[in-house]
């Protein structure tokens, strides 16, 4: 499973919905309806694969895209 997959049913699960039910648009205020202390949570989980999340600054991420990006788990065209 790639980094991408792995944050995306890291997520879901966190949340409660299927993987399937995440998408890269949906911003984690208003779609996904997570509040302050749960994505500082959620981020907070990424180590558990390896993440570094010393250097995510939440502020400047409103969706799930911004955070696969900040993270290096998706690939720049």
């Amino acid at each position: 499973m790639d980094k991408k997959s792995q944050i995306i049913k890291l997520l879901s699960e966190h949340i409660g919905v299927e993987p399937e039910d995440v998408s890269e648009d949906d911003a984690f205020l208003s779609d996904l309806h997570m509040n302050p202390t749960e994505m500082s949570d959620f981020v907070h989980s990424l180590t558990s694969l390896n993440l570094d999340v010393s250097r995510l600054n939440l502020t400047e991420i409103e969706t799930v895209a911004d955070l696969l990006e900040a993270l290096g788990a998706v690939e720049l065209s």
